[in-house]
């Protein structure tokens, strides 16, 4: 167990769920940065979900931004894209310089988020290092796309 005030490490989590996953299932491929994106997204339903927001809005806004996305897209190319269309009409391979700044926009909104809420750096640090530490003790399951779960009662793996 680690001391409660040291932040989980991107290189720690990382690093953990890429040896996790490769010796619980040697047969599936590696991680994928799109998978675990979707596990981001996932996360987010539920923290929302906690504070209350409706399933509905939550559709609403995944639904607007595809659409803010394709009319961003359409803007560029001078002619109309769909939501549908968005991963075929860009870049083949991701910038990294854009990757890292909306990773960056998603950081900075969380924590916009958590000062609306009132908790604080040294609050989050302490819970995500108590999370971690009751995280790591678990038994895993490994989805096809290489995304790590803990394993629970109510679901077959």
């Amino acid at each position: 167990m680690s001391d409660e005030s040291e932040q989980v490490g991107i290189q720690e989590v990382g690093q953990f769920i890429d040896q996790t996953t490769e010796t619980e299932a040697l047969w599936q491929p590696r991680r994928t940065a799109q998978a675990v994106g979707l596990r981001v997204l996932e996360e987010l339903v539920e923290l929302l979900l906690e504070l209350q927001v409706k399933p509905g809005d939550i559709f609403a806004a995944v639904a607007d931004s595809l659409a803010n996305q394709a009319y961003k897209v359409s803007d560029m190319k001078g002619k109309t894209i769909f939501p549908s269309q968005l991963i075929a009409s860009t870049r083949v391979k991701p910038s990294p310089t854009n990757v890292l700044e909306e990773a960056a926009d998603v950081t900075l909104t969380l924590r916009d988020l958590l000062y609306r809420l009132g908790i604080t750096e040294a609050v989050l640090i302490a819970t995500e290092r108590e999370k971690w530490d009751r995280f790591i003790q678990k038994e895993f399951a490994v989805s096809g796309k290489g995304c790590l779960y803990s394993k629970k009662p109510h679901i077959t793996y």
